[in-house]
């Protein structure tokens, strides 16, 4: 038996307030990545996934994962099977949230590798998501 992921209802309207979050969290990215600030880099690009993958499952179902585990939430992406490449795009969210305890909790720093990897990925789930939802 699966155990049902928590989740907390949201107007669908403010589907839009998470896109711009997330590009904003991207452009700091790029910002601190051109300054060699890779642990800052690699949370900006981690917590723009999580407000991106917000921005589509508020458009398409009117809630975000409250769940604290934010794998949940990229599982919350197999019920928007009907968008394209659903299931490669979960693995992107997957290679970025995986690093989130890595980089936000242990007392170790990001590296360059570690930090562009993230920021590959993060571009890639922006430029899906922002083609599946409407434009502003």
């Amino acid at each position: 038996m699966t155990r049902k992921i928590p989740v907390k209802t949201r107007e669908k309207s403010t589907y839009i307030n998470y896109f711009i979050k997330g590009g904003e969290f991207c452009r700091n990215m790029e910002d601190c990545l051109k300054k060699r600030d890779f642990d800052t880099a690699a949370l900006c690009g981690i917590h723009g996934v999580i407000s991106l993958l917000d921005a589509l499952l508020v458009f398409n179902f009117g809630y975000v994962s409250s769940s604290a585990n934010h794998e949940d939430a990229v599982k919350l992406m197999s019920g928007l099977i009907n968008l394209p490449e659903v299931k490669h795009q979960q693995k992107h969210m997957l290679e970025v949230i995986k690093q989130k305890n890595n980089v936000e909790y242990l007392d170790c720093l990001a590296t360059e590798k570690q930090a562009l990897a993230i920021k590959k990925n993060t571009i890639r789930f922006y430029a899906w998501v922002e083609k599946q939802l409407p434009k502003k």
